[in-house]
């Protein structure tokens, strides 16, 4: 992926909505991931190939599912 700069030897994508580059902490071995701290908004896949939002896109996600709700 064209643009991706990951840390020093961490995995990384772009983000599927933004092409921002994403960090998985669990992909990357940590013990859990940022996303983790947000409400629950989409399934977690083990689907290879699958790729996480970037923090931006992911928190305007989980503000237009949860605005659907309360309509």
């Amino acid at each position: 992926m064209t643009g991706v700069q990951p840390g020093k030897n961490r995995k990384a994508h772009a983000c599927p909505a933004c092409g921002s580059t994403v960090e998985c902490g669990m992909a990357n071995g940590d013990a859990t991931c940022w996303c983790a701290a947000l409400p629950h908004a989409l399934p977690v896949t083990d689907t290879a190939g699958a790729q996480c939002y970037c923090q931006a896109c992911l928190q305007a996600l989980i503000r237009e599912r949860s605005q659907r709700r309360v309509v």
